[in-house]
């Protein structure tokens, strides 16, 4: 928006507060509430206007602007479907299937939202795209099948792997049927799509007297699955994780505001998918697989990956424990940095590939890297450093409870395991869990990659500390920056 016309909202959002500030009501909370939200509109687009930068800089670079023409006419047709609380997850969802067409090695993406939250309208825009295999269920044979030469049927085609052949792409529609499977069948097909992620997949039958099939190549894969993924991210975890994971953020009221919109567009829906299915069909016109790109031009967001990867994979470090007492069982050594850190960097040149800027792309890594977390773990580390901002360094279980939702015993699993995995500090006395603890001095290091801006400056933005509320994504300093600008107004 023109700083005109965003200096014209805020003078209509300045009279609405005006109003606010003339009505003699008594004082409630509801009141306080009404009365702070048009304060807080000001506030937000002042910050904009007043710390934006003028002039270009080389992180608003786009690299593909005709991509982006698309790219915009995309996310408004999704808009005109679903009611977000932002587009990140939709342009890593794009950038993931861009990004395996490139010449690195799979790049798989969780979509992780509760039933009915548009998780399926989004990958439907990806059905009719070229080498898009759609998957409903699906178990460790259906891979790489093998049947006796008499009792094969004229059409078989061996599996899921042969079908694809050396590329292709799988949409999973619903990957929670999958891990709702019994734990060792689950544990099979997890097993088996770990080995093909590597780009190699074997397997040995004992008929016709022995028969040994195979299939290399590349495959990407997309999968959308509801928050109970969490229960298996241990086994996950302790196989070597193949995923990073993007979610939909939506409270009370976002969700009033889809049913709302669903109602709008009840009876327009096919419409309205043939056209988002016609608009990703362009958007990816050009991509093939393993296309060139400029991949030289994106080593200035190497140095800044490091350490985003390093504390995404120590905080998903699986520490598992007895399922009756609760007590540790077993603490995995963390995993090597390198695999994350390569997957994150195809996310971002993927999401150049469709249209982003250099900065754009960083927050939808930054995102990424901090949802792939898990989320309870990363709700007490967001808890830990909004204490930090309001009693210092160091916390109890006690200190965390007014910033998260979860019992105390579930705070005190959750600390320790941060702490095993050595995310936090603590002052262990003799024979005892710790009785306080704080951020460990590698974590804070780690955390503050997410503040610094991209291109090789010492500054500091003022919105990359990215942290969790319970309904929505929402950052550290923004709050912090939105607090101190209401108080002033």
């Amino acid at each position: 928006m023109p700083p005109v016309n965003r200096l014209k909202t805020i003078s209509e959002e300045c009279s609405i507060s005006s109003r606010f500030l003339r009505r003699s009501k008594p004082v409630t909370a509801k009141y306080l509430k009404s009365l702070l939200s048009p304060l807080r509109k000001v506030s937000i687009m002042l910050h904009e206007i007043l710390f934006s930068s003028t002039e270009a800089d080389e992180n608003s670079t786009v690299l593909f602007p005709e991509q982006r023409t698309i790219l915009q006419e995309f996310e408004g047709l999704i808009s005109s479907q679903l009611v977000l609380t932002d587009l990140l997850p939709v342009r890593c969802t794009l950038a993931t299937y861009a990004a395996n067409h490139l010449c690195m090695e799979p790049l798989w993406l969780m979509l992780v939202a509760p039933p009915s939250s548009g998780k399926t309208a989004l990958l439907s825009s990806l059905y009719d795209l070229p080498k898009v295999h759609v998957v409903g269920d699906i178990s460790k044979g259906a891979l790489l099948s093998g049947t006796s030469a008499k009792e094969r049927s004229k059409d078989s085609t061996g599996g899921l792997l042969p079908e694809i052949g050396e590329f292709g792409f799988v949409v999973f529609k619903d990957f929670t049927s999958i891990i709702s499977k019994n734990r060792e069948a689950c544990s099979e097909l997890l097993g088996a799509l770990r080995e093909t992620a590597d780009g190699y997949y074997s397997r040995h039958f004992g008929i016709d007297g022995g028969t040994h099939k195979k299939w290399s190549g590349k495959l990407g894969l997309i999968a959308a699955v509801t928050p109970a993924i969490q229960k298996y991210r241990s086994v996950m975890s302790s196989m070597g994780d193949r995923f990073i994971f993007t979610r939909f953020y939506a409270d009370h009221y976002m969700k009033m505001k889809q049913a709302n919109k669903g109602l709008e567009v009840s009876g327009t829906g096919t419409e309205v998918k043939r056209q988002t299915q016609a608009c990703a069909e362009k958007l990816f016109e050009g991509i093939t697989p393993n296309m060139d790109f400029p991949i030289e031009r994106m080593k200035f967001i190497h140095r800044h990956l490091e350490s985003v990867a390093a504390f995404t994979a120590n905080c998903r470090t699986p520490v598992e424990r007895n399922s009756h007492s609760k007590g540790v069982e077993f603490i995995h050594q963390t995993e090597g940095y390198a695999r994350l850190t390569k997957q994150l960097f195809a996310l971002f040149c993927g999401c150049v590939q469709i249209g982003s800027s250099f900065d754009e792309s960083w927050r939808v890594v930054q995102r990424a890297a901090v949802d792939t977390i898990p989320e309870q773990r990363a709700s007490i580390i967001a808890a830990a450093l909004r204490n930090r901002e309001s009693n210092g360094e160091k916390f109890g279980v006690d200190d965390l409870i007014e910033h998260t939702r979860l019992s105390k015993s579930s705070i005190s699993r959750i600390v320790e395991d941060l702490f095993l995995v050595e995310v936090f500090d603590g002052s262990r006395g003799t024979g005892r869990a710790p009785s306080e603890y704080s951020i460990s001095a590698k974590s804070a290091e780690q955390i503050e990659a997410f503040s610094e801006k991209l291109a090789c400056k010492s500054e500091k933005s003022d919105n990359r500390i990215p942290t969790y509320g319970h309904s929505e994504y929402r950052t550290y300093k923004e709050e912090q920056n939105v607090g101190d600008e209401n108080e002033a107004a």
